[in-house]
């Protein structure tokens, strides 16, 4: 079943033949649906603007669970070992188990702010930026914290794990890598302008865009 996924700010999800563009499936929503569907198996993951979490057959396009997340979804979810993470502007980090249809946990820090920032996930730690201007890392278990790490500014940039390093970008314009264990920061870059995008790593190297419109390549000298 090959499809292209999306969701739009006319409040659908849109499923599409990869083939030749034909409609397979829409969903109406209650409000912009800002955030990327992730796909789980035989599942949509989305969130959107109307607060909700839904889970959609992914070739029928019918919704088998939603759950109320409270205010707005921007981010994307993240999923791994049959649960998805997604950050909230209710000031709080989301895990939904997949297969029961529910919350397995709630993580709300004491500062209230939103989290914009998608999660990911890896070797059982969920990493997430938030405006609170600190990156939080969770046990994808149960939700207890791991480490924080102090960003300096608002991280509304999607970290990036790659092996045993996180990258994170914030909006004063620190590009930061972290120690995945512990989230001691190995290596630091100082632009003086805002990063929303993410990072991409691929070949050795990591690609970011500032908002002044400059294109960032980092790697090792030499």
């Amino acid at each position: 079943f090959r499809s292209v996924l999306f969701g739009s700010y006319d409040s659908h999800l849109y499923c599409l033949a990869v083939a030749d563009g034909e409609l397979l499936w829409k969903f109406e929503t209650g409000g912009y649906v800002h955030a990327t569907p992730a796909v789980a198996g035989t599942l949509l993951v989305a969130g959107g603007c109307d607060g909700q979490l839904r889970l959609i057959g992914l070739r029928s396009g019918v919704e088998t669970a939603s759950l109320r997340a409270g205010q707005y979804i921007a981010a994307s979810a993240a999923v791994a070992e049959g649960t998805a993470f997604a950050g909230t502007f209710d000031n709080e980090v989301v895990a939904i188990d997949l297969e029961e249809a529910r919350f397995a946990w709630r993580y709300a820090p004491e500062r209230q702010f939103p989290f914009y920032s998608s999660a990911a996930v890896s070797g059982g730690t969920v990493v997430v930026g938030g405006r609170d201007k600190q990156v939080h890392a969770l046990d994808a278990a149960d939700g207890t914290v791991r480490w924080m790490y102090a960003a300096g500014a608002r991280v509304d940039s999607s970290p990036v794990i790659a092996g045993e390093r996180v990258f994170v970008a914030t909006t004063a314009g620190r590009v930061a890598a972290l120690d995945l264990a512990d989230g001691g920061e190995s290596w630091r870059f100082e632009t003086g302008e805002s990063f929303t995008a993410s990072p991409a790593v691929a070949a050795g190297r990591l690609v970011i865009g500032s908002q002044d419109g400059i294109l960032y390549c980092f790697g090792r000298s030499g």
